[in-house]
């Protein structure tokens, strides 16, 4: 072994374990209310599937049904064109599952507060329904 951690981080780290896990615990159970609010939203979305989310703040829903439809002249031919599609015409980020070896799939983000989740995931509802 030539390195590891500086001992100012090893103390910090000791600290950190003996500390009260009052926030930590807080913020745990704010991510699993937003889990919840993901996955109740998505499973109302016809013909999207997800599967559990066990403990990340992304979910992975199959947007494989989607994929060929049309809103206007757009063609949801891969989920790159639909990530783009919703960003452009919906205003919802996401990412391409193509990226983590699912050409089916799409990444969503819930680390953000509930409000603007609550935004995102009509957008992205309704942009789905659009397609036709």
């Amino acid at each position: 072994m030539t390195a590891g951690a500086n001992s100012f981080v090893q103390h910090a780290a000791l600290a950190a374990l003996a500390a009260p896990r009052d926030d930590v615990e807080a913020m745990r159970q704010r991510y699993e209310a937003r889990r919840d609010m993901v996955v109740k939203a998505l499973s109302a979305v016809p013909e999207l599937r997800l599967a559990p989310i066990p403990a990340t703040f992304y979910a992975f829903p199959n947007v494989g049904a989607f994929l060929g439809r049309k809103a206007g002249n757009h063609v949801m031919d891969s989920v790159d064109t639909l990530c783009d599609w919703l960003l452009e015409e919906h205003g919802v980020a996401t990412v391409p599952g193509s990226a983590f070896g699912d050409p089916d799939c799409i990444r969503l983000s819930f680390a953000t507060g509930e409000a603007e989740l609550a935004k995102a995931l009509d957008r992205f509802a309704s942009g789905l329904k659009r397609l036709v």
